[in-house]
Order: C-alpha cells, then sequence, then structure tokens
C-alpha cells in the first residue's frame, strides 16, 4: 500500500513522514518570525490528523509558544470544509499571523477564505500546507509547502513488490519528508 494514513501492521506499505512534513512546515514559519500560527487539519483520517498535528504541536512546544484553542481546527475534508475552518479562526477576535495546512488542498480553501475577508497573502496571513500538488504552484499567490515525493514513494513500492515476488525480505518504510517548496504564500 502506498501513502496509507492507517497503522497496517500486516501489510507492506510506503508511507510519507507526516509528523516530520508538519514539524518541518510549522518550524519554516517559526523561522520566518511567526508565532501566532493557526492549524486546519482533519478529524476524518484520525490517524493522518495525530501525525500532522504531532509535528505541528511539537514546533509549537519547542518554541515556547501558546496558542488559542480557536485557532485549532480540525474539522477540513476538502478546500469547501477548509474555508470554514479559516472562517472559524478569522471570527476570533485575534488573527494569527500565519496558518499550517496539513494538506495542500486544505491550504486552497483558507486562502480563499483569507482573501474574501479582505486580508492579503502573505502581508497579512502566511499559508503553509503539505503535499506539494500540481495546483500549489498556479494558486494566487503560489502556494508554499512540503514536498511529499510520490514518485519516489511509488519507486519504493515497486521494489518492495519485487522483494516480495522474488520472496526477498521487504518491510515498510517511510520516506523523508522534509523538503519545503518555497513560493509567495509565506
Amino acid at each position: 500500500v502506498v501513502d496509507n494514513h492507517l497503522p497496517a501492521h500486516d501489510i507492506i506499505c510506503v508511507s510519507a513522514d507526516y509528523m516530520e512534513a508538519a514539524y518541518t512546515a510549522t518550524n519554516y514559519l517559526i523561522s520566518l518570525g511567526h508565532k501566532e500560527i493557526g492549524y486546519i487539519g482533519t478529524s476524518s483520517q484520525a490517524h493522518f490528523n495525530a501525525q500532522t498535528f504531532s509535528g505541528f504541536k511539537k514546533a509549537v512546544e519547542e518554541n515556547e509558544i501558546v496558542l488559542p484553542i480557536n485557532w485549532i481546527q480540525i474539522d477540513a475534508n476538502d478546500e469547501s470544509s477548509a474555508y470554514d475552518c479559516m472562517k472559524n479562526i478569522l471570527n476570533y477576535n485575534k488573527l494569527p499571523t500565519a496558518v499550517f495546512c496539513s494538506a495542500d488542498i486544505y491550504a486552497i480553501g483558507a486562502m480563499r477564505c483569507i482573501k474574501d475577508h479582505g486580508l492579503r497573502i502573505p502581508d497579512d496571513i502566511s499559508v503553509i500546507g503539505i503535499d506539494d500538488i500540481i495546483l500549489s504552484q498556479y494558486t494566487d499567490p503560489p502556494l508554499t509547502t512540503v514536498k511529499i515525493d510520490k514518485v519516489e514513494m511509488g519507486k519504493l513500492a515497486i521494489d518492495l513488490l519485487v522483494k516480495k515476488i522474488e520472496k526477498s525480505e521487504a518491510t515498510s518504510t517511510k520516506v523523508s519528508s522534509n523538503s519545503i517548496i518555497e513560493r509567495s504564500t509565506t
């Protein structure tokens, strides 16, 4: 299985390190001077959200940052629900200076909401995602993101499949996910 978000102990998997990706993205925002950072994730994929929130939380705690609970939104499932999550963040009495989204598609929804509220990206609020989906380079402005190398994941999966067919040792593997694709939203 490739890029599975569920624990699979009896199945060989190639997965991305989403905790590392979230940690990298959050630390990147912090390195730019952001101390007031919102989080948009999903509760519908509990294992995935646990990974991304853990990475986010680790970076925030290491930097002794305290955030309002209202800035933590976990009801995103698509662009539209991410828009609603961002609206919840914007409706709080204080705005964050940046938002970390656990997927690029959530970042795209958040960006639309930010613009609809008359705010500018990145001047008023910076946005970062995870994935580096093809749309990320075409958003306005182009989305800064952490690359999940799906080509590498596919190659590793084929190698593991061949090993399994040849009855060789084949074990699950996790791909490092700490490459920032710097664009214009941060």
